[in-house]
């Protein structure tokens, strides 16, 4: 069995009203034979939306303009696709996810992930690179992680970037593999796990 998550924002289609782009994903998803079972979404602060992306919905000009045209923030959304049939070794380590974490985490919404929690992007940046607009907290990530592997176990990242995955995976004591086409993504995501194993090495210390 295999799980999988996507992180995705709306996307305009340059028209009144917003692209679905979260059931084009689920519709592809099936067509490759996966089975489509859930989606959490992230809540994102409106007024950092709103700046960021100067989206007039949003902004107070347009609710004090024309209120019908007014919405909320876009979350983000994290899909959980499943290829069929059972795993050949449940994911059921019990010192993992908790009940008290379940309790949490098996809301729609997932509260409490920062926006900023994330991995410096600015390392692994080009002269001629594209703006990294959306890099992944790594809250969402350890609760990925810890809720459907157990340590030991393999994390596979098919666009590795800078390396988060990898870098929470080691954190974590699961091992990673990850594919990468950008040369400088490639060479930010090897020091990120360079320094995520030095972290725990330096954790294990502590306690020791």
């Amino acid at each position: 069995m295999l799980s999988t998550a996507c992180k995705y924002h709306d996307w305009r289609s340059g028209e009144v009203g917003l692209h679905d782009f979260r059931g084009l994903l689920i519709r592809i998803g099936e067509r490759a034979g996966l089975v489509y079972e859930y989606d959490w979404g992230i809540p994102k602060n409106p007024q950092a939306q709103a700046i960021r992306t100067k989206s007039r919905e949003l902004q107070f000009s347009g609710l004090e303009s024309d209120r019908a045209k007014c919405r909320g923030a876009l979350p983000d959304y994290l899909i959980k696709f499943r290829a069929p049939g059972e795993n050949a070794k449940p994911v059921k380590s019990k010192d993992q996810v908790t009940r008290n974490d379940w309790i949490d985490w098996a809301e729609w919404a997932w509260t409490g992930i920062r926006e900023t929690d994330t991995l410096n992007v600015r390392e692994g940046r080009g002269e001629d690179d594209t703006k990294h607009i959306c890099p992944l907290q790594l809250g969402v990530i350890r609760r990925l992680v810890r809720l459907f592997t157990d340590p030991g176990e393999i994390v596979f990242s098919p666009f590795a970037g800078i390396g988060s995955e990898g870098y929470c995976s080691l954190e974590l004591y699961r091992k990673f593999y990850g594919c990468e086409l950008k040369k400088e993504y490639f060479d930010t995501a090897v020091k990120n796990m360079k320094r995520a194993l030095d972290n725990r090495k330096e954790q294990t210390r502590l306690f020791a």
